[in-house]
């Protein structure tokens, strides 16, 4: 078990955790901030994808689409955000997805891990920390979320997460692993501040 998760940490290390002053350096998946989602991604599969509820009551301006293969090398799925009327696609949000089924403790280890990394990456900046949030969705209060956010100078934003659900709602334990653009940031504060 212990040379599972030294592998999995040298991966993460390896494939998007490199040094790097601009946010475009770091990958998901071999994705950018920045890049074009139609060097990786068909826009049929892009906008069959979407998931029209993800940001309700908003302006509109940016939206996400999902994508679930089984050729990713670490996540089960990716989360990607472009901002509307957009034809080139490019990426302003990353986001990959591990779960974990309910394995709440393995999801929080792995999250403590990764957090760890990232802060090593991005050192000094400012961290936005939430520990057993009971998340909104769950209305018995059972599902927690335990979350970090750092605030990079650039004012782009690195989060990772771990989401344990309860029973009641019956989804899977996951761990997600975001990147933000500026642009993309500001919007996601103003629309959560107004809702």
């Amino acid at each position: 078990m212990r040379i599972f998760i030294t592998a999995l940490i040298l991966i993460f290390s390896l494939q998007f955790w490199t040094k790097a002053d601009d946010i475009r350096d770091f990958e998901i998946e071999g994705l950018s901030i920045g890049d074009s989602a139609l060097k990786f991604f068909s826009e049929v599969e892009l906008q069959k994808n979407i998931r029209k509820n993800q940001y309700q009551g908003s302006d509109g301006k940016f939206y996400d689409t999902q994508i679930r293969k089984n050729n990713f090398d670490i996540y089960d799925d990716i989360t990607l955000v472009f901002k509307k009327g957009d034809k080139n696609f490019d990426i302003h949000s990353i986001g990959g997805i591990i779960y974990y089924g309910n394995r709440t403790k393995k999801c929080n280890s792995d999250y403590q891990k990764i957090l760890s990394e990232i802060e090593n990456i991005f050192p000094n900046n400012s961290k936005d920390v939430m520990e057993n949030k009971k998340h909104p969705q769950d209305p018995s209060g059972k599902s927690l979320v335990n979350s970090a956010l750092i605030n990079l100078k650039s004012g782009a934003t690195a989060e990772v997460a771990c989401y344990s659900w309860s029973d009641e709602i019956n989804l899977e334990d996951y761990v997600l692993v975001a990147i933000n653009s500026k642009q993309f940031e500001s919007w996601l504060t103003n629309y959560y501040n107004s809702n």
